[in-house]
């Protein structure tokens, strides 16, 4: 296992996207120093693909110099693959969702501070994606980590509340046995009450009045933010559900 796995800065980076945590009373109690990202993807690298690129811009007269630092986390499953692009930032992280199959690329949800639609998953398929990267992926046989790498990108609205429970808690054991403090703020998953999954002629959607937070639904089955591939979805899901 890769030791940035059992750096605290890395899972606060990643599961809550900051480099600050707040308490109730906007004080903070826990601030990660600019210089650890570059030291997580150096890290990083000793097992996976980074990048670290510079752009050099100029602002009132004074010329300033910003990095760009990326991870890519891949899953291989029997019949398609999964990326995590992971762009870990003090000032705000951002993680996009890949699938990737016969050589095409699709945008499945994308976490960050400010537009964020991560709900891309069900919680069944969640776990059917689990077993695969088990079998399958050699890197991530006998670890936990994809649970947490990829727990945010599952949808749960007001009617699935006992599964987010249960996952929430996994991911606290999991956090506690990598040693990772602040699990009360890192481990639960997030719930939208006013959404749902609802299964339509385009497949199954997590929708609601306003679908904001996940482009897998009608809504966006246009959108320039993001098009689900609902009709590969479905065949890749109904191929996993056969293998059991």
């Amino acid at each position: 296992m890769n030791k940035a796995f059992e750096i605290q800065d890395f899972w606060q980076l990643y599961l809550a996207l900051e480099g600050i945590i707040w308490n109730e009373e906007r004080e903070i109690i826990r601030e990660i120093n600019k210089d650890i990202p570059l030291q997580l993807i150096n890290e990083l690298n000793k097992n996976f693909e980074t990048a670290v690129d510079e752009e050099e811009g100029e602002y009132k007269g004074r010329k300033y110099k910003i990095q760009h630092l990326s991870v890519h986390f891949v899953f291989i499953l029997k019949n398609f693959e999964l990326l995590i692009e992971f762009h870990p930032d003090i000032s705000g992280s951002t993680i996009n969702l890949f699938l990737y199959h016969n050589d095409n690329e699709y945008l499945l949800g994308w976490r960050d501070c400010a537009r964020w639609h991560p709900y891309c998953l069900r919680y069944s398929e969640f776990l059917l994606i689990l077993k695969q990267i088990k079998k399958y992926d050699n890197q991530w046989k006998d670890s936990l980590i994809p649970l947490l790498l990829l727990k945010d990108f599952v949808g749960f609205g007001g009617e699935d509340n006992e599964h987010r429970l249960v996952l929430s808690k996994q991911a606290e054991v999991v956090l506690n046995e990598l040693n990772i403090d602040n699990t009360d703020y890192l481990a639960p998953c997030h719930i939208k009450e006013k959404y749902q999954w609802v299964e339509t002629a385009l497949g199954w959607e997590f929708t609601a009045d306003y679908s904001c937070y996940s482009i897998r639904n009608a809504p966006h089955k246009d959108s320039k933010e993001g098009q689900f591939p609902f009709n590969l979805w479905r065949q890749l899901m109904n191929q996993m559900k056969d293998e059991i």
